[in-house]
């Protein structure tokens, strides 16, 4: 039988969606919004510094990550926003500062729970930028944690409500609602 114009349109708009839907679940889960590109020995530093037993990273998970050279040396560091659904809740997904080595990734910074924006501040100690990223969810009301390099790790300093000035270099990533923040989809 020789198909009609009809029947071939048709053929290939179910032809389209199927390619289309397969290329979709693919993708799922491999976000990087900004940033390095899907960088397998970042992917595996990630991976290795966020899972644990209670919530493993496998292969496929979501991640924000951007380049700054922190220390002015002129390699860049990562800072990397992981809004993975195991990982989080309503008080925020980790956030991770990771240094370049020859062998991978040495982690400057890990914290649990934090909110985009991410913000390099125009402030340094010693060579390092101070970094805040916002706080919220879980009963506290929205705020900015503070956090300066002693040169080795960043370590908290203090919180603020208003937002730092800075570059924001991981924009806001979620959307409020009446249980607190959730990421976009």
């Amino acid at each position: 039988m020789i198909a009609t114009s009809r029947e071939t349109r048709s053929g290939l708009l179910i032809l389209l969606s199927v390619f289309v839907v397969c290329l979709a679940l693919t993708s799922f889960g491999q976000t990087n919004k900004q940033g390095v590109g899907d960088d397998k020995v970042l992917r595996d530093a990630i991976r290795r510094f966020e899972s644990s037993p209670d919530a493993p990273l496998g292969d496929k998970f979501t991640y924000i990550s951007k380049n700054v050279d922190l220390n002015g040396d002129g390699r860049d560091e990562v800072i990397v926003w992981i809004p993975e659904e195991d990982m989080g809740g309503t008080s925020g997904y980790p956030i991770l500062i990771l240094s370049r080595t020859k062998n991978g990734y040495r982690r400057l910074m890990d914290i649990a729970q934090g909110w985009t924006p991410i913000i390099i501040l125009r402030t340094r100690h010693g060579r390092w930028r101070d970094i805040a990223y916002q706080v919220a969810g879980g009963g506290v009301s929205p705020m900015y944690s503070i956090y300066r390099s002693n040169g080795k790790a960043y370590k908290h300093v203090r919180y603020q409500i208003k937002q730092p000035k800075g570059e924001v270099i991981i924009k806001k990533d979620w959307n409020q609602t009446t249980f607190g923040p959730i990421p976009k989809q």
